[in-house]
């Protein structure tokens, strides 16, 4: 029998993915073939090897070849799935669901299923994440950490966004 043991994370100023490590709409993909909704937190080695330890599906950057002599500055992650809708497909009542918001020049911006594919193109800053789940005793080294809730609090850079298409 799979043994699920309940766990809460807590990060705060955390680095969300980018790119193909952010896929809040669920988009399909090379990487996503269920279309999944999820996104990777970077984590610093102390974070990694600390959940790593409690049997979070940590993954590790490969050693590669490094032709110029320089430091490997590529960080360990944690892939965190957002399920609006149970295994079953029937949505989660409202208190069950993630609860997703977005600061932004002083308003807060809730997201729902409907709208929370709008934080994929967003440069995020100042992540403040909580994740409620549970972990399999079993598949540890196989599965990824799912999630009940998931609180993310951020403030989007818009510098580079105003230099692009301001003028």
């Amino acid at each position: 029998m799979n043994k699920l043991e309940p766990c809460v994370v807590e990060l705060k100023d955390a680095n969300v993915g980018y790119g193909r490590f952010r896929n809040f709409s669920g988009q399909i993909s090379e990487f996503n073939q269920n279309g999944e909704r999820s996104f990777a937190l970077w984590l610093d080695q102390e974070t990694a090897e600390f959940l790593d330890e409690k049997g979070f599906n940590v993954k590790w950057p490969k050693p590669m070849e490094n032709k110029f002599d320089e430091p490997d500055k590529r960080s360990p992650f944690l892939m965190v799935k957002v399920r609006y809708r149970y295994a079953n497909g029937e949505l989660k009542p409202a208190d069950r669901a993630p609860y997703i918001s977005l600061l932004f020049d002083g308003d807060r911006k809730e997201y729902d299923e409907l709208t929370v594919h709008a934080l994929d193109n967003l440069r995020l800053i100042n992540c403040d994440v909580k994740i409620n789940g549970y972990i399999s005793k079993r598949f540890a080294q196989n599965s990824t950490l799912v999630c009940e809730l998931v609180s993310l609090v951020g403030e989007v850079d818009t510098s580079n966004y105003v230099k692009t298409y301001v003028r």
